[in-house]
């Protein structure tokens, strides 16, 4: 069974920087200068005022646009190849997977029993994005101590 066919070419990395670097400068923007973008949107269900289903209406899509490009932004950074063109590490890869759900879960469980109201709310739309943060923090993190115990073990062999 081939292992690389779940990842992405190296490139999807460069638009994966680029779309998380513009969902938060967008963010930045969105909470500092009150930045919107106002168009109608086809929704399947609403509830503001009072529940609505499969309707149109006027809203500011920023806060949409800005999760959609830190979505799709960590989704390419966390499928897609390294550039050393190797078959990516999956030990070290499941390893990071298995530590981002665990934390990811730890800190679900922790915001629910101390975190209420709006504060939940903000831990639940992080949680969008969390996984995807913690695994390339456990990935990148893995391959920097792999890389440093290659360096050490060259120095050795060249003494």
């Amino acid at each position: 069974m081939n292992k690389d066919r779940f990842f992405l070419h190296y490139y999807f990395r460069v638009a994966g920087v680029i779309l998380v670097t513009a969902g938060i400068i967008s963010a930045v923007l969105y909470m500092f200068f009150q930045f919107r973008i106002e168009m109608p949107v086809f929704a399947i269900a609403s509830a503001y005022i009072e529940m609505k289903y499969f309707t149109i209406f006027s809203t500011n899509i920023a806060e949409e646009i800005i999760l959609l490009s830190l979505l799709s932004g960590f989704f390419f950074l966390v499928f897609s190849r390294d550039k050393e063109g190797r078959i990516p590490d999956q030990d070290l890869r499941s390893k990071a997977f298995i530590n981002a759900v665990f934390y990811n879960t730890l800190f679900l469980g922790l915001s629910v029993i101390f975190l209420y109201g709006q504060a939940f709310l903000a831990v639940l739309a992080l949680n969008t994005i969390s996984l995807f943060i913690l695994y390339l923090l456990f990935y990148r993190s893995g391959k920097a101590k792999e890389a440093k115990a290659l360096l050490k073990k060259g120095q050795r062999s060249a003494q």
